[in-house]
């Protein structure tokens, strides 16, 4: 009964998830995650992770995903979804990871990955504090220079209306778009739309 109220507390403090690490550390023993995996009150998701039902937040899995794969940004359809830039419902989340970071066990039928070099995380990238936890996620801006980047992979259609949607905003920034444009080496794609919106 102890081991269960401090795993309860334990997973409450994650916001309704906990890794197999702090459960050993916090003196509780491996049993009784088992036992409640058993009974139903506990799921696995990753290896050396577990979500206690009815306990996490289900308002968003971004945060979820997040915790699955620390140092990820969440960019092209999701935070296009996520920033009201396109109609389209992804049936993957959109996940970019650094290439020198490891993360396994993560389903690709939920998470398609991207794996981006260093210094592609150091710009446009926004923290967000929501119910269930923090999450990084492209901004606005980098989306759009994105989505524009990947339009061989994401499809045209939803670079146009990514770029319409996008200057229909009235917080728009046109000059951090063309930085991060120029930057992605996109810009003489971009400018075109810009001026013609002008």
């Amino acid at each position: 009964m102890r081991d269960t109220e401090s795993l309860r507390q334990l997973f409450a403090n994650g916001f309704g998830y906990a890794r197999t690490a702090d459960v050993l550390a916090a003196g509780v023993h491996f049993y009784q995650l088992q036992k409640l995996e058993e009974a139903g009150v506990i799921t696995k998701i990753k290896r050396g992770y577990y979500r206690w039902e009815g306990m996490a937040f289900w308002g968003s899995e971004l945060p979820e995903i997040a915790r699955l794969a620390p140092g990820g940004v969440f960019c092209l359809f999701t935070a296009a979804e996520f920033h009201g830039l396109t109609t389209h419902q992804s049936w993957q989340y959109h996940l970019a990871i650094e290439r020198s970071v490891k993360v396994t066990g993560l389903p690709p039928e939920r998470i398609k990955m991207y794996y981006w070099t260093k210094s592609l995380f150091d710009f446009g990238i926004e923290t967000i504090h929501m119910e269930g936890g923090t999450i990084r996620i492209t901004n606005a801006e980098r989306t759009v220079c994105d989505l524009v980047k990947y339009r061989n992979k994401t499809g045209k259609d939803t670079m146009m209306e990514t770029i319409r949607a996008y200057l229909q905003r009235k917080d728009k920034n046109l000059t951090m778009l063309l930085q991060y444009a120029r930057l992605l080496r996109v810009e003489k794609i971009i400018r075109p739309y810009l001026e013609m919106a002008i």
